[in-house]
């Protein structure tokens, strides 16, 4: 069975409500990834392509981007800082509120003018 970026964003938030760290850790990893996801298609087409991370972010914030498709790579990059932070410094607190702000980043990335006016090279656009 397939999975979404929406779904994934959904499970952030639930996790994201949820009162363990654990949840809150894995709430900062499903917004990133709900928010990788999102991007990709509007990126490099319908295509299959799983770009890099760092990759991704580096194309949507161009310099020569529209200032809605930089500020979604500014995005993407606060959420994969959070995810980082949650996945792999678990000997230190990660804070509700960090959950929130990497569920709160991912959701941004999903409002329907996101990518308005976004150049892609790879599409021809």
């Amino acid at each position: 069975m397939a999975v979404t970026p929406e779904a994934l964003l959904r499970a952030a938030d639930t996790l994201g409500s949820a009162d363990a760290e654990v949840d809150w850790r894995n709430a900062a990893a499903c917004a990133y990834y709900a928010a990788y996801h999102k991007c990709i298609p509007f990126a490099y087409g319908q295509a299959t392509a799983e770009p890099g991370h760092s990759e991704l972010i580096a194309m949507l914030t161009e310099p020569r981007n529209p200032t809605r498709s930089r500020q979604a790579g500014h995005l993407l990059r606060q959420c994969k800082s959070l995810r980082e932070q949650a996945n792999y410094r678990i000997a230190r607190d990660f804070r509700h509120a960090d959950a929130h702000t990497a569920v709160d980043a991912s959701r941004r990335i999903f409002e329907p003018d996101s990518f308005k006016g976004r150049r892609n090279p790879r599409r021809g656009a």
